[in-house]
């Protein structure tokens, strides 16, 4: 404990430090990255014993000559005296993968002029791992919603389109992301097409309407619009879902009749 003495103002007792010691993951290194001191808690994290830690290249911190760009960071400026932060992550023997949200602060010995490192870490795999489920979980709908034989839009009352699931009319899904629908509309079809949104806006209730567009060559294309209200906490609906979905068999029997 004398390592963690050193650092810590005189007055503090041994309970506290006990405390420190089993509750605050930290550790001490050298000017080139070896592990003077580490507490239990920091051991546990690690799933690591002590003995087999202290005088040994600390395996958060790597080397200083490590050639990942974000150690080349952190000793870069810890080398310059100031305070590094950031997320460093470690696989233990067991496979298991740990992130650590770290502030290493550079402290100089005023009597030797020896520069050490105190290392303080907080334990976020639960919250990095949660992040990384909600991402798995975002790309697998979105692949999903991508994979639709349909589009779907979200769109407010007045039409602006905050999501949507893939390109509509040869525009890219950024691109229509803040537009209005109805500027996608064509004129013929405008006031019937925007009457039928307004209609289940007014009266809350699902309305389901067919419309036709003309393609690049000029052909009549037939489709089938539902919109669904959205609903917030308190009833209120200043959203809807939009789906419009290509009636194939329309198609089918008006090249029939062409022909």
């Amino acid at each position: 404990m004398e390592a963690v003495k050193y650092f810590l103002p005189h007055n503090l007792n041994d309970e506290v430090i006990s405390l420190i010691n089993d509750n605050s993951i930290i550790t001490i290194t050298d000017a080139l990255g070896r592990v003077e001191f580490a507490t239990d808690k920091y051991c546990d994290v690690l799933k690591c014993r002590s003995f087999r830690v202290i005088g040994e290249t600390h395996e958060l911190l790597r080397s200083r000559l490590h050639t990942g760009a974000i150690y080349k960071a952190l000793w870069r400026t810890i080398k310059m005296g100031q305070q590094w932060n950031g997320i460093l992550s470690e696989t233990l023997h067991d496979g298991s993968v740990v992130y650590l949200d770290t502030t290493i602060i550079p402290i100089e010995n005023d009597i030797d002029k020896n520069t050490k490192y105190l290392a303080l870490y907080n334990d976020v795999t639960k919250l990095h791992k949660q992040k990384d489920d909600l991402l798995e979980i975002k790309t697998e709908t979105e692949s999903f919603l991508e994979s639709l034989p349909y589009n779907v839009f979200i769109i407010t009352k007045h039409g602006k389109i905050l999501n949507v699931n893939k390109s509509f009319c040869s525009i890219s899904r950024a691109e229509l992301l803040g537009t209005y629908l109805y500027d996608h509309v064509e004129l013929p079809t405008f006031d019937f097409f925007k009457k039928n949104i307004d209609f289940a806006f007014s009266t809350k209730n699902i309305n389901q309407f067919e419309t036709y567009k003309f393609d690049r060559k000029s052909k009549k294309r037939f489709y089938k619009v539902t919109v669904a209200p959205i609903f917030n906490e308190l009833g209120g609906m200043f959203s809807a879902t939009i789906t419009i979905q290509e009636i194939v068999k329309n198609i089918m029997i008006e090249c029939s009749e062409e022909e």
